[in-house]
C-alpha cells in the first residue's frame, strides 16, 4: 500500500474511531420520540405502560420485552455490530447510517418480542384470553412506539 494511501486509511480510522466513542444508540422507548404518547385520553403514558410491562408490578407479571429479547440475541447483536464495524472501517457505511441501521435491527427484535408473546412464555392477559388476542397488543401502540434514537453524547 502506497504511503498516501495508508495514511488516508489511517486518517478516517481515527476520525470514525472518534465519532463510534460519542454515539450512543437508545433502543426501547427513548424519551425523544415517545414523549407525550398515552393511552386514553388522561391515561398513563406509553413509557408508564412500556416500564410496567417490562419489570411488573404486584398484580400484572413481567412481560419483558426489551431487556430480555436483546440478552437473548446477544451473540446475534454482537455479529451484528461486528459486520458494522467492518463496513465502516472499509469505508461503505458511515457511522450515523449504522448506527440508525443498528437500531432499527434492536427495535425489530423488540417488537419481535411483543409479536411472540415473549417466545410463548409470557402468560397471557386477561385481556387476551376474554378477546382471543394477544398480550401486550390490544391496540399496538406500545409495539408502534418502540423505536430507537441515535444521540452524540460528547461527555465520553
Amino acid at each position: 500500500m502506497k504511503p498516501a494511501k495508508f495514511l488516508k486509511r489511517t486518517v478516517n480510522y481515527l476520525k470514525n474511531f472518534k465519532e463510534l466513542r460519542t454515539t450512543v444508540i437508545k433502543v426501547g422507548l427513548p424519551k425523544e420520540k415517545a414523549t407525550g404518547k398515552a393511552y386514553g385520553e388522561g391515561g398513563l403514558s406509553v413509557i408508564e405502560v412500556g416500564a410496567i410491562h417490562e419489570y411488573g408490578t404486584e398484580h400484572i407479571p413481567r412481560r419483558s420485552w426489551l431487556r430480555v429479547p436483546l440478552s437473548r440475541e446477544y451473540k446475534d447483536i454482537d455479529k451484528m455490530r461486528t459486520k458494522m464495524m467492518q463496513r465502516i472501517q472499509d469505508g461503505s457505511l458511515t457511522v450515523d447510517k449504522a448506527a440508525i441501521l443498528f437500531g432499527l435491527q434492536l427495535e425489530k427484535i423488540c417488537k419481535n418480542e411483543i409479536s411472540s408473546e415473549g417466545n410463548g412464555t409470557w402468560p397471557k392477559s386477561d385481556r387476551a384470553v376474554k378477546q382471543d388476542g394477544t398480550t401486550l397488543y390490544d391496540t399496538g401502540t406500545l409495539r408502534k412506539s418502540i423505536s430507537s434514537a441515535v444521540v452524540s453524547d460528547q461527555t465520553k
